[in-house]
């Protein structure tokens, strides 16, 4: 049963973790991702670029993000999910852990 997707929740990892596959090993990261789901959201975990600390840079990954997240990432995102938004009006929403909260 498919439900149309009420939301995008961007979820930024802390320090020494990961996005992508590695945001579900943490019990406290699979309860805000399971949470998320239930109430309608999808769930987008990207990885920092420093893999060696794990930790975004604050001053290199909020240039990136502010300039790509609602654009270039999240459009790809959606078409690689498959999330329907021909009108661009599904709402983001982020936020993060650790490092990930400065983002």
């Amino acid at each position: 049963d498919n439900k149309p997707v009420l939301g995008i929740l961007v979820f930024f990892h802390g320090c020494n973790h990961g996005g992508g596959a590695d945001f579900f090993l943490l019990p406290e990261d699979r309860i805000v991702a399971y949470s998320a789901l239930k109430r309608g959201l999808a769930v987008l975990s990207p990885t920092s670029v420093d893999r060696s600390s794990g930790c975004w840079n604050g001053v290199h990954d909020i240039r990136h993000f502010s300039k790509n997240i609602k654009g270039d990432v999240i459009t790809e995102w959606k078409q690689h999910v498959g999330i329907i938004d021909e009108d661009d009006d599904v709402p983001v929403m982020g936020m993060g852990a650790s490092s990930g909260g400065a983002i």
